[in-house]
């Protein structure tokens, strides 16, 4: 946080048994610095409440980062959108 100004914003769940990534924001665009240290606290956080694993779907751009930090590639999912 230079300056006292956030990078970005995760938001997560986690119980005892499993953590989520469900959103990742970025203020100025992706940043692999507020990326990793992001994760790892939410990794960490999710440690401390013994959960045995965490999850989330992340895009081209984070996926050197993502596997980096340990997480592994389980499957190659799509998402659809619509205009209403």
């Amino acid at each position: 946080m230079p300056g006292g100004v956030p990078m970005g914003a995760l938001q997560a769940r986690r119980d005892s048994e499993m953590g989520e990534i469900f959103a990742l924001f970025f203020a100025d665009g992706y940043d692999e610095r507020a990326y990793r240290a992001l994760v790892t606290a939410a990794l960490n956080g999710a440690r401390a409440d013994g959960a045995g694993s965490m999850v989330f779907f992340n895009d081209d751009e984070t996926q050197a980062d993502a596997l980096a930090l340990g997480f592994r590639c389980v499957g190659a999912y799509m998402c659809y959108k619509t205009a209403l």
